[in-house]
């Protein structure tokens, strides 16, 4: 039967010999195709999991406010991600020290940062209708015109004017990711919002530093012309204002009220002070490493596309950190994740200034990812502390993070030429001790202690 199916014996062999063979290839098929229906059944549970789970967290969350200010993120900071990148090609070209090319970062994130506020006001007040759109339009015509800058002071000048709509979108697109989760998935729907936005950032160095050695700086204005289609798109989504969001009721006791009236006292000045002290020192690392690892590589002898992918594994890094902080929310206590991620990110930040081939992208992804859990909880906690307030939180937070990070950017290039850029690199990795601390600092109001009764005196 079996030299039926498998073809004739070979008459080199014995016959035992063959019809042993035959059999144990027919066992070992046979295994091998349960062991695959196992595997397929398993890819199938995983799958149907995947789906209950992203159904119930987007149960409830406007998809389509959400997804067009989330691909707009991704969109304006390519952008963003590219000044590092082209200001470092331009070194040579109008002969720039580290503080000048450090000082010219910090000009245009300070630009983008400071107006955020007043965005976050405005878009209050018109509900976010327009304001997002505009504001990558508006960054991406302003980008059209750097390849065609003479002199150095005006190309700031002109970064200067597009960073104004950049303020003008982050204010307003992380308000409109915030409320489009809803009551229950503002942190989660917030994460996503960054994440795109962390792609973004990762993916800009690697696009502007390809760009940049194929077609010289032609390839900024290649990447504004690629980004001005999504504004279209969001025009599409966000034409109708978003409907209002149900505040949960807080129950009204004398407990709560209590409790709430020692909250107020501590968030008028101690809880806030420490707050902004922390977003400082994170972002003094977190900023510098993304803006001035282009320059540390370059001095290292490597090109555009080079110290771009090398900037940009940092960055893929913290956008995965982004939307995994953001599902921790409400499983961990917001105060340890902002101390915790900041802690262990210390030793992958001190690697990634010693490594080299496939251990440097490792380094630089976990030191990315650790750091930037925190990220979009800050945010929330932000409006959290301005309830019914979200874009005016949203532009202080943000506009406190880019612009003491942007700040500390041409701190840092001053001493880099003082010293080295490369004592400057390892001084930065090691101050999230000092940020991580600040939030062992108690901000809570004591409890009163309730006055005892006097003691009855000795009877007569």
């Amino acid at each position: 039967m079996l030299h039926r199916l498998f073809g004739q014996r070979p008459a080199c062999r014995g016959y035992t010999t063959w019809v042993l063979e035959q059999e144990s290839l027919l066992r070992i098929s046979h295994v091998d195709f349960h062991r695959t229906e196992r595997c397929r059944s398993a890819v199938r549970t995983m799958s149907v999991a995947a789906s209950a789970w992203f159904s119930q967290r987007l149960d409830g969350v406007r998809v389509g406010y959400l997804g067009a200010v989330a691909f707009g993120h991704c969109s304006i900071d390519i952008l963003n991600a590219a000044v590092a990148i082209f200001l470092t090609a331009l070194v040579a070209r109008f002969d720039l020290s580290n503080a000048d090319l450090a000082w010219g970062i910090t000009f245009y994130f300070v630009m983008a940062s400071l107006p955020m506020p007043l965005f976050g006001i405005l878009a209050d007040r018109w509900n976010g209708r327009w304001l997002a759109q505009l504001g990558v339009l508006w960054t991406a015509v302003a980008f059209l015109f750097v390849p065609f800058i003479p002199t150095y002071p005006l190309l700031l000048v002109v970064l200067a004017v597009g960073a104004l709509g950049s303020a003008a979108f982050h204010a307003t697109g992380t308000r409109t990711a915030s409320l489009s989760g809803g009551v229950h998935h503002a942190s989660f729907s917030t994460s996503i919002f960054f994440f795109l936005g962390q792609i973004g950032l990762s993916t800009g160095p690697i696009i502007a530093g390809v760009l940049i050695r194929e077609f010289g700086l032609m390839g900024i204005a290649y990447m504004a012309l690629a980004v001005l289609p999504m504004v279209a798109i969001m025009q599409y989504l966000l034409h109708r204002p978003m409907p209002p969001v149900r505040p949960v009721a807080v129950p009204n006791s004398r407990t709560t009220r209590n409790r709430a009236a020692r909250v107020a006292r501590s968030a008028l000045v101690i809880a806030p002070t420490i707050f902004i002290l922390y977003v400082v020192a994170r972002s003094a690392t977190l900023q510098n490493f993304m803006s001035l690892l282009p320059k540390y590589f370059a001095d290292q002898g490597l090109d555009s596309a080079g110290y771009g992918a090398r900037a940009g594994a940092l960055v893929l890094g913290g956008s995965l950190g982004t939307l995994v902080g953001g599902l921790l929310d409400g499983r961990l206590r917001r105060k340890h994740l902002m101390m915790w991620s900041l802690w262990l990110s210390i030793p992958f930040l001190y690697l990634t200034l010693n490594q080299d081939g496939i251990y440097y992208y490792l380094s630089a992804a976990l030191a990315g990812f650790i750091s930037n859990t925190s990220h979009s909880v800050i945010v929330v906690q932000a409006q959290a502390m301005l309830p019914k307030r979200e874009g005016l939180a949203s532009g202080l937070a943000l506009g406190v993070m880019f612009a003491s990070g942007a700040v500390m950017t041409g701190v840092a290039g001053f001493f880099a030429d003082i010293f080295t850029l490369r004592a400057v690199m390892y001084t930065l990795a090691f101050l999230p001790i000092l940020a991580g601390a600040l939030l062992l600092i108690p901000t809570r109001a004591p409890a009163p202690t309730p006055a005892l009764a006097p003691s009855p005196g000795p009877a007569n």
